[in-house]
């Protein structure tokens, strides 16, 4: 890790912009931080993972089935239907402010350019509208779903597409981290301790209280079982 972190800091550090000058120092250091903040984001959903996993069992030997029958932690197809789940679900960002730059009426309501909007997306991503049980959490619904940004309803990461709209550009990123900690946390070598994991859904941002802990699910062993 250090040395990839060392590659991502000579890069930026000796990026040139079109004219062929080296970006200012601070411009080049948020870049440095776009390069991983996806993942560093990441780290509340997974602690939301964790949780669930913890309390659906069925679900976490299914995904530990896959893993182990296709011999790999990244992108296995449960593991990513159940991250997809996490992101409905999970009400790490419940909204996005912003402004609008025009006139608009959308139903009946209409806003002045520069007026503020808020998007909704807790609300959205369990509107009983657009999902079927849309309290129920079942990883199922994003199996075979390759589309994700089709469904217009599903905007964890934002609205409309990276270039157009307010959509993360960091997504995808994050939803292969994030089925790899799934897989991860999937191991029956791994014991997910049941305490700690109540969310309180008033703080901003949110997660359950214990982050997630986890331990070798074999109480004499000292080190991580992936050590």
């Amino acid at each position: 890790m250090r040395s990839r972190l060392r590659r991502a800091l000579h890069e930026w550090a000796w990026h040139r912009n079109t004219d062929r000058e080296l970006l200012p120092a601070r411009t080049a250091g948020v870049e440095l931080q776009n390069s991983i903040r996806p993942m560093i984001a990441v780290a509340r959903f997974v602690a939301f993972a964790a949780k669930e996993l913890h309390d659906r069992p069925e679900w976490r030997d299914r995904i530990a089935a896959e893993t182990a029958e296709r011999g790999s932690l990244v992108s296995g197809p449960l593991a990513t239907a159940f991250a997809q789940e996490i992101r409905r679900t999970a009400p790490i960002v419940p909204m996005l402010p912003g402004r609008a730059i025009a006139d608009i009426e959308l139903e009946g309501e209409k806003v002045t350019a520069g007026g503020r909007v808020v998007l909704d997306i807790l609300g959205t991503n369990t509107d009983e509208l657009s999902w079927e049980r849309a309290d129920e959490f079942d990883p199922a619904r994003f199996v075979g779903v390759e589309d994700y940004e089709s469904l217009t309803a599903f905007i964890p990461h934002g609205g409309a597409d990276v270039a157009s709209g307010h959509r993360c550009p960091g997504e995808k990123l994050a939803i292969a981290g994030m089925a790899a900690a799934v897989a991860t946390l999937s191991d029956p070598r791994i014991a997910i301790a049941g305490t700690g994991l109540e969310v309180n859904r008033r703080r901003l941002p949110t997660k359950p209280a214990s982050g997630g802990r986890v331990r070798s699910a074999d109480a004499s062993a000292s080190r991580c079982p992936f050590r």
